[in-house]
Order: structure tokens, then sequence, then C-alpha cells
């Protein structure tokens, strides 16, 4: 029965939910009434939907999730959804989807690890309820109890065809003539297999036989403890014969074609070169694809990828080798390039051996799949020669760190550190150490090995300062001037190379982070004049600056000052930009309410709630009760009540201050504005002399006294006795006095004490 409880197993387990990495590749689906798009996420991550129009967003806040569209349309058109893209923000990621209708939107999150958007057609009925576990139950049974059967019709039609392999239990006597016979009659022709190179003796097959024809399905699965099924285009197939596993889709590529160790034959680079150069073109000018193909090869091999794309861009048509397409993105992942995205290295799914590894290193595929996936790469990388390994593991270990996998990474690292490395690293694998090292939170460590690359005079050295830089400011470290000295230089050698773009918004971030946000925003509006491709990327660059800084560190009048004559840049940012409404609180902190207002206005227009809250207490800094009252309209919790509150002060409405935090479960708050309210009986006695005059008010207006605070010790007692009546302090009466009115009756008792009226103790 082994072939059916693992037919059991392998339904139940495509049932059950697997654990992912957040971000990836984003599917489409097209239904009959809907389109839907998902997202891989953990359940615990936080997201919004936020819709425009024409457009919806999906946010997810303070997280760096690393979204491929590539797949998007490969399933469905785009008629309902017309196009996805998702972008890093200064507050986290989102995913923006184009409309293509007028249609309904929802989201929901399915399987435990999905993130589902729906756009459904005008009038379609809504999606149903999510299934119960028991109905979910009830489906997956039937689900397998149909593969079952299905599969034993299938199995019961192998057998009478011959097409099934059993291997004999070890109690299994001789098979019987007849049976020989079927299996004789039904097997394929033998192949020659070729001779095995320097590989041990595999061990022997048990022997095989077929049922006889009177034998049923039923005592297939009684008598024998294993059965393996082979349709007939398998039992031909190569792949089949040799045992391997199959490949996941036709994209996938066999282990033998990416052999690259194998494309030398363990002489000097030097010695195999002169040979493979020559004869590229044979009798008559006609070139020869095999010898093109070797060559290529070993350029490959040594990481020479800008020698093999000349030498096939040299060739065109019956000239090229079959694979040239293969060797070409092999040339640009040894030279630290993206494959090309239309090319065998493109393919986002997943695949066994060593085009497992070759994925991920190309760029356009996702650098972890899932935890089996991974044990892919990293055979297929410990499979690599030792100079390979350097060369091609640190940009695996970036690529693995960018998917947020510092695990996974590390393995890689010190996979390429063992089995003969250099005792010193080079400095393409200290920069990747370093990067792991801060991933691991070792940022001490990471700084150090980073520094020490930087300060070098090697190739890399501009690389290690960059990752120093990043690694700082992830960890809130200021960079010294050393290090801003060095970006400078970097980025004017730079001038007019891909590079340039890169370190001024390091520059930029690294004077950010030292608190010299003038100096910052200047580097930014330079770097947009001289880079107008880029200018919308510097202006989020510098919308964040201004977000991210602390005023008490730049200084408040020089935070105020770079702000005010930043209003441009303002103005371009994201209406919801998460740093729009981080400025505005700041200037709110320092005064500033009026332009803390204009800072919120297109956020404002949006009725985004986070930007009323401020605009509330931007109002309330201006005096305006009623319309911070108006922007707080329909807004609930905590923060909500308590400007409400704040409003009804302003004016004097101290009942309605109360009613407000009450209202929304504040009573603890809601004494803070008992005194000034007159609510003699709820004022805080932990304060002697307050106590002292709300008793004496309560006693007035006939309400019940107010309990004296008791003390927590003996000694408290004593140590500060409540005031007497015939001397009350100046600070208590001045209170009493701007509270307002209702405290006359205390001032009236106060000076009746002074023309000889009896004064009453305190209760």
């Amino acid at each position: 029965m082994m072939l059916r409880a693992a037919a059991v197993l392998a339904l139940a387990g495509a049932a059950s939910p697997v654990a992912a990495a957040e971000g990836g590749p984003i599917r489409g689906g097209e239904h009959a009434d809907f389109s839907r798009i998902v997202m891989t996420i953990e359940p615990t991550t936080e997201w919004s939907l936020e819709s425009g129009e024409g457009t919806v967003t999906i946010r997810f806040p303070g997280r760096t999730l690393a979204f491929g569209t590539a797949e998007v349309f490969a399933r469905m058109p785009t008629t309902r959804i017309r196009a996805v893209s998702a972008v890093r923000e200064a507050g986290g990621t989102a995913v923006r989807v184009t409309l293509g209708c007028d249609c309904r939107v929802s989201t929901a999150f399915v399987g435990a690890q999905y993130l589902a958007l729906d756009v459904s057609d005008p009038g379609a009925p809504p999606p149903p309820p999510a299934e119960t576990a028991e109905e979910r139950e009830t489906r997956e049974t039937a689900v397998v109890a149909s593969a079952e059967e299905i599969l034993l019709r299938q199995i019961e039609r192998a057998a009478g065809q011959g097409i099934v392999e059993m291997t004999a239990s070890p109690d299994a006597g001789p098979p019987a003539e007849a049976a020989a016979q079927v299996a004789l009659r039904h097997a394929p022709e033998p192949e020659p297999e070729p001779e095995p190179a320097a590989t041990p003796e595999p061990a022997p097959r048990p022997r095989a036989f077929a049922p006889s024809p009177e034998a049923d399905v039923a005592a297939l699965f009684r008598d024998e403890e294993q059965i393996e099924a082979t349709t007939v285009f398998d039992r031909d197939s190569a792949r089949a014969l040799a045992g391997a596993r199959p490949a996941d889709s036709d994209a996938c590529l066999p282990d033998d074609v990416l052999d690259v160790a194998s494309w030398t034959n363990g002489h000097p680079f030097a010695a195999q070169l002169a040979p493979l150069r020559r004869d590229l073109v044979g009798e008559f000018d006609t070139p020869q694809p095999d010898r093109v193909r070797n060559l290529v090869r070993l350029y490959v091999r040594f990481g020479f990828g800008v020698e093999a794309r000349a030498v096939l861009a040299g060739f065109d048509g019956d000239g090229l080798p079959d694979d040239a397409a293969l060797l070409a993105d092999l040339g640009r992942v040894v030279e630290r390039e993206s494959a090309a995205a239309d090319g065998p290295l493109a393919y986002a799914g997943r695949c066994p051996g060593r085009h497992a590894l070759w994925l991920a290193l190309g760029g356009r595929a996702p650098a972890f799949i899932d935890a089996e996936q991974f044990e892919a790469v990293h055979a297929g990388f410990e499979d690599l020669p030792v100079d390979m390994r350097r060369l091609l593991g640190p940009g695996l270990v970036v690529r693995l760190l960018d998917a947020r996998r510092p695990a996974e990474a590390r393995i890689i690292l010190d996979t390429v550190a063992r089995a003969g490395a250099p005792a010193e690293p080079d400095a393409a694998v200290a920069i990747a150490a370093g990067r792991v090292l801060a991933a691991e939170g070792r940022t001490t460590e990471a700084i150090g090995m980073l520094v020490a690359t930087a300060d070098s005079a090697g190739p890399m050295a501009t690389e290690a300062m960059v990752a120093l830089v990043e690694t700082a400011h992830a960890a809130r470290i200021p960079v010294p001037d050393r290090t801003i000295l060095d970006l400078r230089a970097a980025a004017l050698l730079n001038r007019g190379t891909a590079a340039e773009p890169r370190l001024r918004a390091l520059l930029a971030g690294a004077l950010a982070g030292r608190a010299e946000l003038p100096a910052a925003i200047e580097e930014t509006r330079a770097a947009m004049a001289d880079l107008p491709a880029a200018a919308e990327t510097f202006g989020s660059i510098a919308v964040a600056s201004l977000g991210d800084a602390d005023p008490a560190a730049v200084g408040s009048a020089a935070y105020a000052d770079t702000v005010l004559g930043a209003g441009d840049l303002l103005v371009g940012a994201p209406a919801r930009d998460p740093a729009r409404r981080r400025v505005a609180r700041h200037l709110v902190a320092l005064g500033l309410p009026a332009p803390a207002l204009a800072v919120l206005a297109p956020a404002l227009v949006l009725d985004d709630p986070a930007a009323r809250l401020i605009a509330a207490e931007a109002e309330l800094g201006l005096g305006d009760a009623a319309a911070a009252r108006a922007a707080l309209t329909g807004l609930e919790g905590i923060r909500a009540a308590v400007l409400t509150a704040r409003s009804y002060m302003i004016e004097g409405r101290y009942p309605d201050a109360v009613a407000a935090l009450k209202a929304a479960g504040l009573d603890t708050e809601a004494v803070a504005y008992a005194w000034p309210s007159g609510d003699w009986t709820k004022v805080d006695t932990a304060d002697p002399e307050r106590a002292a005059m709300a008793g004496y008010m309560a006693a007035q207006t006939g309400a019940p006294p107010v309990p004296a605070a008791e003390p927590t010790t003996p000694a408290a007692a004593f140590r500060a006795p409540l005031p007497s009546l015939d001397r009350p302090s100046l600070r208590a009466a001045r209170e009493l006095l701007s509270s307002g009115p209702g405290v006359s009756g205390f001032i009236g008792g106060v000076i009746a004490k002074g023309d000889g009226a009896p004064a009453e103790a305190p209760h």
C-alpha cells in the first residue's frame, strides 16, 4: 500500500500552507467575473488599502519587501487590471495597481501567507465567505478519495500495458513464465549506458517483473511492497532512465549543460586559450559553432564574461552555438551583471540542480524561494571550484540579504571561506562579510571590516565605502568627516557614470545622518539640477531627510529655516508620504502651526486621518478651537479625544472637555480637568493644598466631602501638614483665580475670614 499512502500524503501536503518568505513574485489569475493578484506576506505584517482615481495602493508601513511584477500578467489579460508596480517608499513598500474598469476592489488574507486583491466586475456578487475548518476537511477528503480512485484506474491501465514496474519483496518467489514473456514483450530496447567517469558503481537494482494478466490491482497492492508507474513518454526519456528528478518546468536545464567546472582541462588559462582561439572558422571561412562554444565556455569558467560575450557578438546565424543565449547570460553573471530579461536565467519558477544556483545568481529570479530550493542552490554552489565561489559568492550573499535571508547569506559566505579559500579574504568577500555581520546585528564588527577595506587603495574601495555608509545609516551612526570627503571625491570621480546617482544619494543621506540638514538639502538640490533624470528620486530623498531629522539635533532655528525654504520639494512629494506628516509634526512642536497646515494641505484634500490629527493640533496652536474640532470630525481614538478636550478647554468649556474624555474611556485623564471645571469631588487629592481647597468648595456647594489622601507610611502623616485656610498659599490662589468664576465662594471665604468670620477646617 505504499503508493496509495504516498498519493494521500502528497495531496494532503498540497492542501496545507507552506511557509514562504515575504515578497517575491506577484502573481495574477483571471476568473469569469474578477481578476486576482496575490502577494506573499507574513500573517503579522501590517498593510493598508488606499483607493484613488483609477488606482488602488497596498502599503506595507515599515517593511522593505522585494516584490517582482514580471509574472503578474502571465495568466491574465490587462483588462480589469492594467498595470502593477512595486516601489520602495521612505516609510515602507507600496504596491500600486492601475485599474482598467470601474470595478469593485476587495482584499483577503488566504492560506496563512497570501494577501489577495480581487478586482470584480460592477454588479458581480461578493466573494463567498471563507470556508470553515469542517467544510475544508470534507472538501479535502473528497479530493483525496477522488484522486485515489483516478490513480487506481491509471495503474490498472498501466498494468495492462506492461509499463508498471514493481520491486519484489524479499519473500516473493520467481515470476511465472507468462509474466516474464509479458515483461519482455513490453520492455523498451536497451540503450548503451555511458561509462561512468571516476564515480562509484551504483547499487544493483532489484530484479523487476510484470504481473500476470490475471492479477488484479488489489492483489498488486496486497502482495508488493512498492510500485513505480512510468508513462510511455517517461519510459523512453533519458532523464527517467537515469533516475534524475524531473524538472519543474520545460524552462529548466539539465545539470550537464551547466557543469561549468568541467569547462577547463586543468592547465593554466593562457595555455588553454591559444589553441581554442585558433580554428574558430573552417574552410571557406565557415564558422565552427562547437569551437566557438568551447572558447566562450573557457572565458566563462575563468570569469571573463566581457570577452565571452565579445566572441559571441562576432558571429551570427549558423556561426553561433545553439546555447548562445545561455552562454551570454553566464557571461553577464560572472561580470556581476543581471541576466537578460528574456534569457534562460530569467525564469522565476523552481528548477532543480545547477540551474537553481544560476537562477539565484542571475538577478532576475528570486534569490530565495523556500528552504528546499535553497538546498539546491547551496549544493550547486558547493559544486563550483573554489575560485568561482570567491567570484560569485559575494553577489549571491548580497542578493540573499536583499531578500532578507541573513541565515542563508551566512551559509553561502561560510562556504566561500572554506575549502581552500585564502586566509585573508579578498575585498569582495570582505564587503560581503561586513554586510552579513551588519544583518546579524554585529554593527561594530561590520564597520571595522568595511573601514579597513574602504581605506585600501584597491578597486573595491568605493564599493566598501558605499557598504560602510549604508551600514552606518541603518544603525543611525553618523559617519566621520573623512568618509564625507571620500564620498564627495568618489561622486566627483564618477561624474557622468551610472554610479554617480547612487554616490550622491549616499552623500546627501550621510549629511542628513550627521544632522547637517541644510547641507543635505543643498546637495539634493544640486543633484536634481545635475541629474534631471533622477530628480524625482532626489526629491524623495530630500523630503525623507526633512521628516527623519531631529530638530533638537539640527537646531530649531536651522530646521525651521530649512523646511520653510523647501516648500517646492514638499509640494512635489506624494500627498500621503509619511515624511510629510513628520515634517508637519515637527513644525507644530516648534510653534509654527501655519506652515504645518500648508505642508499638510495635499493630505487633507485626500481626507488622510493621520494628517487631520496633526492639523487639529496645528489649529489649536493657532487658537482656533472650532477649526480643530472640524478637523477631528468622525475620528475616534485616544488622540482625537484628547485634542477635542483641549479644544473645549481653550473655550473654557471644561464640562464638555471632561465629557469628551469620558466618552473615550479616559476617566483617568478626565481627572486633570476636574479642578478647572469645578467638579470638586473628582479633584486629585495628591496635592494637599489643592485637596484642602477642593474640600472647602465641596462644602460650600453641598457636594460630598473630598477624601483626604491617606499616607502610605506613618512618617508621611507628619511630613507635610494640610494648609490652614488662615494662610492659603499665593500659588493656589492664583490657580483658583485663573480657572474661572466658579471659585468666587472660596475667595469670598478668605475675605470674610479677614473680617472676623469663623473659618471652617478642610474636610
